[in-house]
C-alpha cells in the first residue's frame, strides 16, 4: 500500500519532506525488511530469554557496523553507503526471521478471522501511536526550519541538543522492552502482593531515569566543551528541556502497558491524536513566541500533558485500584 502510494504521490511527498524518491523508496524497504526483527525480538521478551535477545540484536549491530566501514570508509560511499549498510543488514535480518520463524510452525498459509481481527484492532491503534512517536520525534525541527527558514544554524544548534537529549529516550526504550513481559506475568496474577511489586519497578524506574536526567546534564557541560564544536555551544540550555521532556514520556510509556495489557486500543489512538494535536499546535506558538527555545518548551508541555492524561484515564478505564501512594508498603519488601 505504501509502496503504491510512493509511486503515484512521490513528487508530492518528496516535496513535502524534502527528502530524494530514491531515498524514501529505500527507506520502506528497510521498514519491511525490519519487520521481522521486531518480531523475533518481541517474541524472545515473550519468551523471557535475555541471552538470545542479546545475540541477535548484537550480531544485528556487528553486521551493520561491519558494513558501515566497508562500504563508507573503504569504499568512500558516503552517505549513501551508510544507508545501503542499514538495508543490507535489514535484509539479511529478514532473511534469518523468516527461517527463525519457519522452523517453529510460525508461517502458515491458513489465516483465522479471530487472529486477524485481533491484529486490525491492534494493529491501527500502532498505526497512530507510531505516527504519533514520529510527529513527536519531528514536528520541532520541522516547525523550526518553516518558521525560521534562514535560521539553518539556529536549527542545526537545536538539533544537536535534541539528539543529546535522546539518550533520556533509549534507556525509556530499553526499560520498556524488558519491562513488558514482567507486567503481564504480574496482571495475570494480579494479587495485593504483585500490585505492591508493580508499583515498586514502576517508582524504582521513575528514580532511575530521573537520576539517568540529573547526570546527564551535570556533564553536558564538559561534553559540549570537550567533543561538540562550540557554535553548537548555545544549545547546551535546550538539553535540559528535552531531557525533562522524555522523563516524561518515560512515565507515559510504563502506563502504556495497562493499555496494551486490557486490549484499550481506542484509548491508545485517542492518546496518539491528542498528543499529536497538542504537540503541532503548542510547537507553532511556542516557537513563534520564544523563539528555537520554544521547542524545547514545548516538547515538555505535551509530554508532561500526555502523562497526566493518560494516568487519569487509565486508571478510570482499567480499573485498576493500585495503591499508588502507601509508600511504606510498596517499599516493605523492596
Amino acid at each position: 500500500v505504501l509502496l503504491t502510494l510512493l509511486f503515484i504521490s512521490g513528487n508530492i511527498i518528496t516535496g513535502l519532506l524534502a527528502v530524494p524518491f530514491r531515498l524514501l523508496l529505500i527507506g520502506l524497504l528497510y521498514t519491511y525488511f525490519n519487520l521481522f526483527q521486531e518480531n523475533i525480538l518481541a517474541y524472545l521478551r515473550t519468551l523471557n530469554k535475555p541471552w538470545h535477545f542479546l545475540l541477535i540484536s548484537a550480531a544485528k549491530d556487528l553486521t551493520e557496523i561491519a558494513l558501515v566501514i566497508l562500504l563508507v570508509i573503504i569504499w568512500h560511499k558516503g552517505a549513501e553507503g551508510r544507508i545501503f549498510a542499514t538495508v543490507i543488514t535489514a535484509a539479511i535480518t529478514f532473511a534469518y526471521g523468516v527461517i527463525f520463524f519457519y522452523r517453529r510452525g510460525f508461517i502458515q498459509t491458513q489465516l483465522s478471522k479471530k487472529y486477524v481481527k485481533e491484529e486490525l484492532r491492534f494493529g491501527i491503534s500502532q498505526v497512530f501511536f507510531l505516527l504519533n512517536v514520529f510527529i513527536l520525534n519531528g514536528a520541532d525541527k520541522f516547525l523550526i526550519h518553516k518558521i525560521y527558514p534562514a535560521d539553518g544554524a539556529g536549527l542545526g544548534v537545536y538539533f544537536m541538543s535534541a539528539q543529546l537529549a535522546f539518550v533520556i529516550n533509549v534507556v525509556v526504550s530499553a526499560f520498556f522492552f524488558s519491562y513488558q513481559p514482567v507486567l503481564y506475568n504480574l496482571l495475570n496474577n494480579f494479587t495485593e502482593e504483585n500490585k505492591f511489586k508493580m508499583l515498586r519497578i514502576k517508582y524504582l524506574f521513575a528514580a532511575g531515569l530521573l537520576l539517568c536526567v540529573v547526570l546527564l546534564n551535570t556533564f553536558i557541560p564538559f561534553i559540549y566543551q570537550q567533543f561538540i564544536n562550540g557554535q553548537y555551544h548555545p544549545g547546551m540550555g535546550y538539553v535540559v528541556w528535552n531531557t525533562v521532556a522524555y522523563f516524561f514520556w518515560g512515565l507515559y510509556a510504563v502506563m502504556l502497558g495497562f493499555l496494551y495489557y486490557y486490549k484499550k486500543n481506542s484509548i491508545v489512538t485517542v492518546l496518539s491524536v491528542f498528543s499529536s494535536l497538542v504537540c503541532i499546535i503548542s510547537n507553532f506558538y511556542f516557537i513563534k513566541i520564544w523563539g528555537v527555545a520554544g521547542a524545547g518548551y514545548a516538547n515538555l508541555f505535551t509530554y508532561c500533558l500526555l502523562f497526566i492524561t493518560a494516568f487519569i484515564i487509565i486508571n478510570k478505564t482499567c480499573r485498576l485500584q493500585l495503591p499508588w501512594i502507601q509508600f511504606r508498603k510498596i517499599f516493605a519488601k523492596a
